[in-house]
């Protein structure tokens, strides 16, 4: 074989291995993928070692210019017209929701909308989470200190109001879970190629409607429904999405739950998912560049299912940022002491030492033990 027929051969070689490696796609699902951006992140890094993964600048210049933080300003009282009031309280009956919690959102909806988070008032038969406001001008980002050589960094950015997205949009109100799959997917698409667009993307009303009407995204609350949906969204788009999970609470992390006597109230199938989660999430620590987003379920906070947000892990060489979103436009999760803090230190902990002794409160089996259902 001559020179010239030789780099023929390995061109086709390449040729062939390009195309049977990423696929061959219909225009509808490229032009898709082309319209998001979803199609310039290699899942490997090649011949030379890991695919580099990018962090988030968190000055305060770079994230107050895409509107990403401050995360809270004074707005007037949200006052809600009848019709999304009656289309809200069908779509949280259609997701199971008990009148109670109904009526509570629906309450919560129309006070004056200032910043909050939620502690738990423990007063036995009337325990509960009560609402805890904070200030407008809170830190968009906290510092961890080091653990094991790593600098960490626990980050809440300003998401769409999933609220707003209805008002403007033909969108149900209740869209917690395909919001945050839509901020997980940019989250993701900036931590593999650094397009500092993604992040603007994170505000962008019309960018996300377009998002969720051509993907057709419908109220999602069953965990299962979600990761299908993950799933389904990878193959629409021709984008790897292993780094995308679900879960519908972060306690399911906890590896000792299962010799727990309240583990019977949970789903056995979704622990052993969560728990190969936490095992990959651990393996990829290791590694100088890692990046994977988490879609989170406060169950343990719900009489039933109920709020989703999302949560990215990035980390690049000695430096690790914890990232959430949420679609709740006044809720804080930064807030020491709160029930959103604890829930995000109890899940860093149960990733990086395995376990956590951060006193995280799941609102089914408190009751239910209050009651000595599991015998202690």
């Amino acid at each position: 074989m001559n020179r010239n027929n030789l780099h023929l051969f390995i061109f086709f070689i390449f040729m062939s291995w390009n195309a049977s490696s990423f696929g061959m796609h219909s225009p509808q699902v490229l032009q898709l993928a082309e319209k998001y951006s979803f199609m310039r992140a290699p899942r490997f890094g090649g011949l030379f070692g890991e695919k580099k993964t990018h962090l988030i600048s968190i000055d305060e210049e770079s994230l107050k210019s895409l509107n990403l933080c401050p995360l809270f300003s004074k707005q007037e009282s949200f006052i809600m017209d009848q019709k999304m009031a009656v289309q809200l309280t069908q779509d949280m009956r259609a997701q199971g929701m008990s009148e109670g919690d109904i009526k509570m959102q629906l309450a919560d909806l129309t006070k004056a909308p200032g910043p909050k988070c939620h502690v738990f008032i423990e007063d036995g038969e009337r325990s509960r989470f009560e609402e805890k406001p904070v200030s407008i001008d809170v830190p968009c980002v906290l510092p961890l200190g080091s653990f094991n050589n790593i600098q960490r960094s626990l980050i809440q950015l300003k998401g769409l109001d999933q609220f707003k997205l209805a008002e403007q949009t033909s969108l149900s109100p209740a869209l917690c879970a395909g919001t945050s799959l839509y901020n997980a997917c940019l989250l993701n698409n900036y931590a593999r190629t650094g397009e500092v667009k993604n992040l603007s993307y994170l505000q962008d009303i019309n960018h996300a409607s377009n998002f969720l009407l051509d993907l057709k995204i419908d109220d999602w609350i069953n965990v299962e429904i979600v990761k299908e949906n993950i799933a389904r969204i990878g193959q629409i788009l021709n984008i790897d999405t292993s780094d995308i999970s679900a879960v519908s609470t972060v306690e399911l992390f906890d590896s000792a739950l299962k010799q727990k006597p309240e583990f019977a109230l949970f789903n056995e199938e979704e622990f052993n998912y969560v728990q190969a989660i936490k095992q990959k999430i651990q393996e990829g620590l290791k590694k100088l560049y890692f990046a994977h987003l988490i879609i989170v379920g406060n169950e343990e906070a719900a009489e039933s299912h109920g709020h989703y947000f999302a949560f990215a892990i990035i980390k690049s060489f000695d430096k690790i940022q914890y990232v959430v979103i949420d679609t709740l436009p006044t809720v804080y999760h930064l807030e020491p002491g709160s029930h959103e803090r604890n829930r995000l230190m109890y899940l860093i902990e149960n990733l990086e030492q395995g376990s956590s002794d951060v006193k995280f409160v799941n609102m089914r089996t408190y009751l239910l033990r209050l009651h000595g259902a599991f015998g202690d």
